[in-house]
């Protein structure tokens, strides 16, 4: 799965251009798995929003990891107890 895969580049790269390369391709997931025409499951859209979450947080972007775990439950509480 490609958000696996970018998470674990991020996490290889530590604070490398290759790093940023990695945040980006698991924004493109993320936006990506929101579209209509997404074709994964349910869960495999919860499991992309989570390796991106992970990865954004780690990177100190912890607004954008919360925003995309709020994505898909419209409340962000939940996120925070998660």
């Amino acid at each position: 799965m490609k958000a696996v895969a970018s998470l674990a580049r991020y996490v290889d790269a530590s604070d490398s251009p290759q790093a940023e390369a990695a945040l980006e391709e698991l924004r493109e997931l993320a936006v990506e798995i929101e579209s209509e025409d997404s074709e994964g499951s349910d869960r495999d859209k919860a499991l992309v929003r989570v390796l991106s979450a992970t990865a954004f947080s780690r990177a100190g972007e912890v607004e954008e990891a919360l925003d995309t775990l709020d994505t898909a439950t419209g409340d962000l509480e939940a996120c925070v107890s998660f």
